[in-house]
């Protein structure tokens, strides 16, 4: 994987409290959970959304850098 990918943030969405939090997906990927900066509950970073959100960064990422090579 590309360093730019690897250094592209993705917002993390607190489901306790609406918190958005943003890391970079090579953090994502290194951690299995995020403790929420403003009511210190645990998000999952292994959940089906965070892992959804990831992927699709990562998809626009690469199709953009498919268009700046053509």
């Amino acid at each position: 994987m590309h360093k730019f990918l690897e250094d592209t943030p993705v917002r993390v969405i607190c489901q306790a409290c609406g918190k958005a939090h943003e890391k970079k997906i090579k953090w994502i990927r290194k951690n299995k959970t995020l403790k929420c900066k403003k009511c210190g509950k645990k998000i999952d970073l292994a959940r089906q959304d965070v892992r959804k959100s990831v992927k699709e960064v990562a998809q626009a990422i690469s199709d953009f850098e498919k268009a700046l090579g053509k």
